[in-house]
């Protein structure tokens, strides 16, 4: 940046005096308004941006209604069960498809997936897998709880491939994870998701899910 170059004042000259001030006074102008403008403007840009926080809904459904949930298997589909020390491969690569990009959900490695599956499963039936022609497109995971002396199951994660979204397979998976509660002898069911994911709380809404925690991260 150039400066202004300052005369400075000849005591033998009037005139040069005063212009030595007058451009004096002007370059300490000028660096004041560098400060009052452009340093702020500075500070605003590498400022971090604010992202409004993330909202997570917890869902409940009471299961001592003994209500009977009979969502149809979709067309060319077929649920598995599964199996623990074979399908690992095949589940890991399936949830990470599905939730590429989630911030807890996606990007899975091997370890954790068995912690998850140590820390959470009565039985290997509690992930169930739902197969399109063979092709694995979407599961269901179910998580208990033994402190609440597993009277509540939490349907843990639930996905579906994008392409197979629209031919019901999701309702067909929150159906049978109902039936494996009511099976299992579960008083209330629970479900976790985004705010922002409008189109999983409708469908827990359609299921007589309840709104009933927030949580803010």
């Amino acid at each position: 940046m150039r400066l202004s170059r300052v005369v400075l004042p000849d005591p033998r000259n009037p005139v040069s005096t005063v212009t030595g001030i007058r451009e004096s006074f002007i370059a300490l102008l000028a660096c004041i308004m560098i400060i009052i403008i452009i340093v702020p403007m500075i500070d605003e840009v590498n400022k971090p941006s604010q992202l409004p926080p993330r909202r997570v809904f917890r869902y409940q459904l009471n299961l001592g209604d003994k209500v009977a949930y009979t969502v149809g298997l979709p067309e060319a589909c077929e649920l598995v069960a599964f199996q623990k020390g074979i399908d690992e491969d095949i589940l890991l690569k399936l949830n990470n498809e599905i939730f590429f990009g989630h911030p807890e959900q996606g990007a899975w490695t091997m370890g954790k997936l068995h912690a998850k599956v140590n820390e959470s499963l009565r039985s290997a039936a509690d992930i169930q897998i739902i197969l399109h022609q063979g092709y694995p497109v979407g599961y269901f995971w179910l998580k208990h709880h033994p402190r609440l002396d597993f009277a509540t199951c939490e349907i843990y994660v639930i996905g579906v491939l994008e392409k197979f979204r629209e031919i019901g397979v999701g309702g067909f998976l929150v159906s049978e994870a109902l039936k494996r509660m009511q099976v299992l002898g579960c008083e209330r069911a629970w479900v976790y998701t985004d705010e922002t994911n409008t189109r999983a709380r409708s469908l827990y809404q359609r299921f007589g899910f309840v709104l009933d925690f927030i949580e803010e991260l």
